[in-house]
């Protein structure tokens, strides 16, 4: 285990697996580094499945050898204590889990000498959510989502962020606290809130009616709602019934995260 102020002295080449103590909390990530890349992708989770592994889970860390650039796998300790499967990096009351794994991805890269403008972050559903906050948070790298939810507590009615309030913000209604911690569930409030709407490619299923209905709807009215600029956010759309809410295929993922991250104007199959 590495104390968060310990970062700066850690060879992360010969590491492929951390655990980061950062105000009292356990953060999980699964690295490949190698020197011959300065590119980096940074995947976050969407839901997980407990019957199948018990957190930490580094989803599509079967991928790192197909991504053609250094990679970071982040778990979600948010989800740690109790029978949630999704999370969304939102922590607790006093400690928001994601902002504290923007700063150790900060640290990290700063000991390996990254520009920002070689950092891409992917994920699909909740994974997006978490990428496109976390690229706000990160001044200069870009997101590439898939089907993501820009605003949580409409995600299937607000039942999985309901378990959250319910678990470990006991002392807030639903409205209360949706109104109180909104830059950690609505990206478009998150971007206010960082001061910066990153660069996004947006892919998204148009057959997909809660996907094209909700999120995406909800997404550009929040943008012009608060008048900002939708000149950074680049859209890939596929129509495809059978998938419904679920990611394009490996296949067309790796290409599109690989063509994008070390391509930044080549992100169109």
């Amino acid at each position: 285990m590495i104390e968060y102020e310990d970062l700066k002295d850690i060879n992360f080449y010969d590491l492929d697996e951390i655990t980061v103590i950062k105000d009292s909390v356990k953060f999980h990530f699964h690295l490949k580094i190698n020197k011959k890349h300065n590119s980096f992708v940074v995947f976050s989770n969407g839901a997980i499945d407990r019957q199948t592994k018990q957190p930490p889970i580094f989803q599509r860390v079967s991928w790192k050898d197909d991504i053609q650039a250094n990679s970071i796998f982040i778990d979600d300790p948010t989800i740690h204590d109790g029978e949630m499967s999704l999370g969304w990096g939102i922590g607790r009351e006093k400690h928001y889990y994601l902002k504290s794994i923007s700063d150790i991805l900060k640290s990290i890269f700063k000991t390996l000498d990254i520009a920002e403008n070689n950092i891409t972050f992917f994920g699909s559903s909740a994974g997006g959510t978490m990428s496109m906050i976390l690229a706000s948070m990160h001044k200069g790298t870009r997101a590439v989502v898939n089907n993501p939810q820009t605003r949580v507590e409409k995600f299937y009615t607000g039942n999985h962020l309901r378990k959250i309030i319910n678990a470990f913000f006991p002392h807030y209604t639903e409205s209360e606290f949706i109104e109180e911690f909104k830059s950690r569930i609505s990206v478009v409030e998150a971007f206010k809130e960082n001061g910066h709407c990153p660069e996004v490619v947006y892919i998204l299923n148009r057959k997909s009616h809660f996907d094209v209905n909700i999120d995406y709807k909800l997404f550009i009215e929040d943008m012009e709602n608060n008048n900002l600029s939708m000149n950074s956010v680049n859209y890939l759309i596929y129509n495809n019934e059978l998938k419904g809410h679920n990611p394009i295929s490996k296949e067309n993922t790796v290409s599109i995260i690989n063509n994008y991250a070390n391509d930044k104007n080549l992100w169109i199959l």
